[in-house]
């Protein structure tokens, strides 16, 4: 679902770059998988906690039904990113160049954060997981920041107000991104806390 969810990340890039409408049904066709799999895995795990589970094993049942919906989350977001791109593709919309240096660096750092973040997962990696918070941090910095500018751009009239919603909403969705990859580096770090602590 990690995998399936940063793919679609990284589809939702391309299509604001260069839309084109296969990308956008393969993004759809792997977001309803990710879907049903959710589905699927959260009913299995909702069963096995009617059993008598050790405290390890609940532990384990917990971090995995969050871990769940944290990347079935950032799934929905990058389908969040792909509505964007085909607003600004139906009504003949584009940044300036600009606007697209920016968001090209805030995406970056959202595929980097991404990428440690499902590595931090497969390994159950302490040393992984801490390198995700400060990146979200900075995530939100840049957020904030490329939100103070586009501001400014919309008050000199360099920006339409049209332009200025599909904006923010990248820039929303894309730190809302961060934040599930925040919550799931934080679950490695209590699963794999040598103290034992939570």
């Amino acid at each position: 679902m990690g995998e399936s969810s940063i793919r679609n990340y990284g589809r939702s890039q391309e299509l604001l770059h260069h839309f084109d409408a296969k990308k956008l049904e393969r993004l759809n066709e792997t977001e309803n998988a990710i879907d049903k799999a959710e589905d699927l895995l959260d009913g299995y795990l909702v069963k096995l906690t009617d059993r008598a589970l050790t405290p390890e094993e609940n532990m384990t049942v917990s971090e995995l039904l969050h871990t769940l919906s944290d990347f079935e989350r950032i799934g929905d977001y990058a389908v969040n990113l792909s509505e964007c791109a085909v607003t600004m593709k139906e009504r003949n919309l584009s940044f300036s160049e600009k606007a697209m240096r920016e968001l090209e660096a805030l995406s970056g750092a959202v595929e980097e954060i991404l990428n440690i973040t499902l590595g931090c997962y497969r390994e159950r990696s302490r040393a992984l997981a801490f390198r995700v918070e400060p990146l979200e941090e900075v995530i939100d910095l840049m957020k904030d920041e490329l939100k103070s500018r586009h501001i400014e751009r919309l008050k000199s009239g360099e920006c339409t107000i049209e332009l200025g919603t599909q904006f923010l909403e990248l820039l929303i969705n894309m730190e809302r991104i961060a934040d599930h990859c925040s919550n799931v580096a934080v679950y490695i770090l209590r699963e794999t806390d040598p103290k034992g602590e939570t």
